[in-house]
């Protein structure tokens, strides 16, 4: 975590950003095509959808006497952020992604936006950081380097992977996958939280079908309405269709318990299960106009516990057991 809020200050530290570049294709050309985890969040959407949840479902006044907690704090260190940035002449939405990736079960934090590399590389030298042969900086960690392999894009983890990931084949980018079609089409970037693993072994162990699974992903967009959409690869096409019939049934029952309620009725009845010979995809979308209706509700039944909502979702998950 530290490593992250390193490398964020190095963001709020860079000036003269101007010149616009495509952070999806600058930032995969280093990402290589089996990924153990990689998470990408957009963090000005991300915040945004969470101080709005916070206000509107009235979170300070359901927890704070509870927990003690002031959650007015977020948006005043938000604020902090902001100034900060704005005084070196940084817009806040220039901040377009962060992100960690794990390969080889080492870290590597991402991040891009509108900087060129030269700026940034002009900035860390006048700031006193050493840069080495490789073009990494001896950043703040000793075991961990700063490196901005182009216009848009830093990396921080170890030398040795950043090496390694400075330059990886076009063949062997995630970007470039078979299975990547659909988000080549629909800019991974512009999703609000992306996730892809290439699992291996020491993850998602307790999957039944373990030995047949191949990649997993889930793109989550907040911009309005909430768009969910979950992608699990199967290597056997027989269990393909196991799993898509093990999916449909629940998606089924959830809606017999909850298809007639005003406002969960939209989240059961938004649920779309698909398939082919390759892979099950999960999607759901709550439109924009239902977004504050079932804020609203979660507050009505998190104050009300004994409610029949928490009835209905046990019965629910009973059906599983």
């Amino acid at each position: 975590m530290r490593a992250v809020y390193g490398l964020m200050a190095v963001i709020l530290l860079i000036g003269g950003c101007a010149q616009r570049v495509d952070y999806a294709q600058a930032l995969f050309s280093h990402v290589p095509d089996d990924p153990e985890l990689l998470i990408l969040a957009r963090p000005n959407e991300l915040m945004d959808f969470t101080q709005k949840s916070m206000a509107d479902m009235g979170i300070q006044d359901l927890f704070g006497d509870m927990w003690q907690a002031d959650f007015g704090e977020l948006d005043q260190y938000r604020q902090v952020s902001v100034e900060i940035i704005e005084a070196l002449g940084i817009p806040w939405q220039e901040i377009q992604v962060v992100g960690v990736l794990v390969y080889f079960k080492k870290p590597v934090v991402l991040a891009s936006g509108a900087f060129l590399k030269s700026d940034v590389e002009a900035k860390l030298k006048d700031l006193g950081f050493t840069q080495n042969s490789s073009g990494s900086f001896n950043y703040v960690y000793d075991a961990q380097k700063l490196l901005i392999p182009s216009d848009g894009v830093m990396m921080m983890a170890s030398e040795d992977l950043l090496e390694y990931l400075m330059d990886v084949p076009a063949e062997n980018r995630l970007w470039n996958r078979d299975d990547f079609a659909d988000y080549r089409t629909k800019a991974p970037l512009n999703n609000t939280v992306f996730v892809w693993s290439n699992p291996p072994d020491y993850l998602l162990k307790s999957f039944s079908q373990r030995e047949d699974l191949g990649s997993v992903s889930l793109a989550i967009n907040l911009k309005g309405s909430i768009n969910i959409m979950n992608t699990i690869h199967i290597k056997d096409p027989n269990k393909t269709v196991m799993l898509y019939n093990l999916l449909t049934g629940a998606v089924h029952i959830g809606r017999a318990a909850f298809g007639n309620h005003n406002v969960y009725g939209s989240v059961f009845n938004g649920l779309e299960v698909t398939q082919d010979n390759k892979r099950v995809v999960t999607r759901l979308i709550v439109p924009e106009s239902q977004v504050p209706k079932l804020r609203q509700q979660l507050v009505q039944d998190l104050s009300n516990p004994s409610a029949d909502t928490f009835s209905g979702f046990k019965s629910f998950i009973d059906a599983f057991k």
